[in-house]
């Protein structure tokens, strides 16, 4: 049993092959603007890559900045962790928030911090309010009845 070729296969087994880099291309229009392109790219490139380098190296030096001005030694994990992402948890966030209230110096990470300050802070502001509340009653009622006698 042998092979057969279909026609459409032997028509373009007809034409001839040439393997090229897309440099070698017989209008010089093409030619010329293909190496301006990768020149310009080239270009556009280095200064992008040296932009970023600089706007990182800049970033960086905020951050140790920044980790100076919190105290916090860079080379323990509290240093590594201080300018990573955070998962929010509620749950954990609330247990480490009860800490927080045991102890008034226990470090929570600043995104801890804000949910901290927003939630107690209300709080603690809400009960002051209310203990000048009573005690000003306490005091009207008093003078009131120190008047009437």
């Amino acid at each position: 049993m042998g092979w057969t070729i279909s026609k459409a296969v032997q028509e373009n087994a007809a034409f001839p092959r040439a393997v090229s880099n897309n440099f070698a291309h017989p209008s010089a229009f093409v030619s010329v603007t293909r190496f301006f392109a990768g020149f310009a790219g080239y270009v556009y490139a280095s200064k992008k890559m040296s932009y970023i380098e600089a706007y990182v190296a800049d970033q960086d030096a905020e951050k140790a900045k920044m980790l100076r001005e919190a105290e916090i030694d860079p080379m323990t994990l509290r240093g590594h962790a201080y300018h990573g992402p955070n998962m929010y948890d509620p749950q954990f966030t609330e247990y480490e928030m009860t800490i927080r209230d045991r102890y008034p110096d226990y470090y929570l990470n600043p995104q801890d911090e804000f949910v901290y300050q927003v939630t107690r802070g209300r709080e603690k502001e809400r009960q002051i309010k209310e203990t000048l509340h009573t005690e000003a009653v306490e005091f009207l009622k008093q003078w009131q009845a120190a008047e009437s006698s």
